[in-house]
């Protein structure tokens, strides 16, 4: 796994410019890897997938 932070940081290191980064609550390759809780019940909901777009300045 390569935490969100790391991989925003390698492309910006490499010379991208990030366009946008969306975090999304469920994997959609994998439906049956999540478990459902009910709002409210203290468990935290954490992004499971993010997309990304960058592209290179000039």
């Amino acid at each position: 796994m390569h935490p969100v932070g790391n991989v925003v940081s390698a492309l910006v290191g490499a010379g991208l410019v990030i366009d946008f980064l969306h975090e999304h609550p469920d994997d959609a390759h994998s439906p049956t890897s999540l478990t459902a809780s009910a709002a409210g019940t203290g468990i935290p909901q954490l992004p499971a997938l993010y997309s990304m777009r960058a592209h290179l300045p000039g």
